[in-house]
């Protein structure tokens, strides 16, 4: 989302540098890039635990956290993401 970001505004693009927040960037994406219901799926299921995925700790393996079906539906998700994106580019 980002790339597609940079593609359309850099300078919008630019005020979410340091953003993770999925919803806040697909908002800035252009009105017919239409992935906000994938957005929120996606981070329902995954990304409200990005942090602790990438920084484990005191044992955790972050490979334990999800069942292969929600691992298969997260990429799903993101492969519509991504699809979206380049179809509007395209």
């Amino acid at each position: 989302m980002k790339a597609a970001l940079y593609y359309q505004d850099a300078d919008v693009a630019a005020q979410y540098q340091r953003s993770h927040d999925l919803p806040s960037l697909s908002s800035a994406l252009p009105e017919h890039i239409s992935i906000s219901e994938q957005i929120s799926s996606f981070s329902r299921e995954i990304t409200s635990r990005h942090t602790s995925l990438r920084y484990p700790e005191g044992g955790h393996v972050p490979g334990d956290s999800f069942t292969r079906t929600q691992a298969d539906k997260a990429v799903e998700i993101a492969e519509q993401v991504l699809d979206e994106c380049e179809n509007c580019f395209a």
